[in-house]
Formats: C-alpha cells, structure tokens, sequence
C-alpha cells in the first residue's frame, strides 16, 4: 500500500526477506532486479509493451527502496524483545538471532541503521576486527553471519554501512540464483547455506531449476561476493596461484583453462589468499 501511495503507475513490488521492499515502476527494472518474491497487485496486469522492452534501457542501480523494521522478528524464545528491544541499545543488540538464526541487523533495519539506501559503493578496505589487521571484510565473508557481529577498535561493527555492509548481505548488488542448490537430495543447501561458509563453499558445484549443473561462485553471485556490476571489473595482475615458484600462473594462465582453474587458490596483489574467480575476473567471467 506504502508504494501505491508514493509512487504512480506501479508494475509490480520486489519484496526481500528483511523486510524492505523495491517498488517497480518499471518493466526494465523487473528484468534487471526481480528475485523470487514477487508481489504483483491482483488488479492490473503487467503492461502488454514489457515483453518488447525488456532488452533495452536496463537501469545501472536499483531504486531507493522503502525501509522499515520487521514487525514479526524478535529474539529467539523471548517475544517481548521486538526491534523497538534492539534499537534500544543498538548496534550492540544488532547480532541477536531469532529462532530462524535471523540476525537483528537484517530484520531490524531502521534499528539498526542498515537501510539498503545507506550503502556504501563497497566493503572498507581499512576496517578489521579489533588487534588483527589481518582480519578485513574479506574475512568476514567467509563466515557469515556469525564475523558480521565482530567490531574493529573503534568499536564500529562489520555489519555497519561504513565497514562491510557487502560482506554481511546489508548491501546487495545483484540477485542469487534462488532455484540453486548442491544436489535435489539436498535443497536446504543452497546459496544461503554458500554465503555461510563462502570461502570453502562457493567451489561447490549445484544444479539449477533447469537442471544445469553450475559452480556455487555462478549461481550464488551474491553469495560468493561477485556481483557483476559490483568493484572493479579487471584482473589483478599481482595474483598468482599459491604454493608456485613459477609466477606465470597468473590470470593470463586462469584465462587459458577458465572452466577448472577458476577454482584455483592463490595470493592476490594485497598478499591475501583468494580463489581465481574472485581476483582473475575477466578470465573467469565474473564481471
């Protein structure tokens, strides 16, 4: 009712578990930023011209979505501690889980200061949890949501807007492949189960709806942390594979045999371990 009111000539409301939604006014904007909750007003229908616009005028960033804190999350067996709880002692209150392991900080939005619209163009490349310099955004990836709770020495925690928003899922860039999952035995393992442990499982090779077998780091964009139209799209010439005297196992090397060694490991030009796909992104087709 909130984008009705706002806004004119609605198509359609891509609404995202936390609770916020983007109001779609456009048809363009339904191909480029549609996920798998679709809410779509019973009485109109999808403009007849969409099925010939849809190729042409695809916007580059998604609308300022609404905000707002969930009115369902509370923390996990105690009902009376709501997001009016939380925002009472945020961010400190921010890494509680509900009884789905639903962090605070993804449901209560508004508490937590983690809108969508407050993004930042990407991850902090200074912020690292307290006395360990070594652990950055990139760490916190690995483990999310769990490391997203973790504050540096300022007391500035890795959910927030100004350290790894990307990282802890506050900002995405663009939409995981939600039919994804490691095998039909087993749909509970699918890109949300990857963002979990991105570091060891974005290797993983799943099937899509279709029945497409596909590797975790292209169906789990978001997931694996390579949103295409998210950092640079170029290959780090400093990256070369690990455990190799033979500096020649670059990117140009990935390029040559992208289909396996796109899985490889190796250390990038900032002597941090990343796999060829995070760093070799043009070789593996990950921008």
């Amino acid at each position: 009712d909130l984008c009705v009111y706002i806004f004119d000539n609605i198509v359609a409301i891509d609404w995202h578990p936390g609770g916020y939604c983007y109001c779609q006014n456009s048809c363009d904007c339904l191909l480029s930023f549609v996920s798998a909750k679709l809410v779509v007003a019973s009485d109109f229908q999808l403009p007849a011209t969409c099925g010939d616009s849809l190729t042409t005028n695809v916007p580059t960033s998604k609308p300022t979505p609404l905000c707002s804190d969930s009115a369902s999350w509370y923390k996990n067996g105690e009902p009376s501690k709501d997001c009016n709880w939380v925002n009472e002692f945020a961010p400190n209150r921010c890494g509680v889980k509900n009884k789905d392991a639903t962090p605070a900080f993804e449901a209560c939005l508004v508490a937590c200061d983690t809108c969508p619209g407050s993004c930042n163009s990407q991850d902090s490349t200074t912020w690292y949890r307290a006395g360990d310099p070594s652990r950055g955004c990139d760490w916190v990836a690995d483990s999310y949501p769990a490391r997203c709770t973790r504050s540096n020495d300022d007391g500035v925690y890795g959910f927030e807007s100004s350290a790894c928003p990307y990282a802890c899922r506050v900002c995405t860039y663009c939409d995981n492949d939600d039919s994804w999952a490691l095998n039909n035995d087993e749909p509970e393992k699918n890109c949300n189960w990857v963002a979990e442990a991105s570091q060891s499982r974005c290797t993983k090779s799943g099937i899509d709806l279709n029945g497409n077998i596909t590797y975790a780091y292209q169906s789990c964009v978001d997931a694996c942390r390579v949103c295409p139209n998210y950092g640079d799209c170029s290959d780090d010439d400093g990256w070369v594979k690990n455990n190799e005297d033979d500096d020649s196992r670059n990117c140009s090397w990935v390029a040559s045999f992208p289909e396996s060694r796109c899985l490889v490991k190796g250390t990038d030009s900032t002597d941090s371990d990343t796999y060829a796909f995070e760093s070799c992104r043009v070789a593996c087709s990950t921008c």
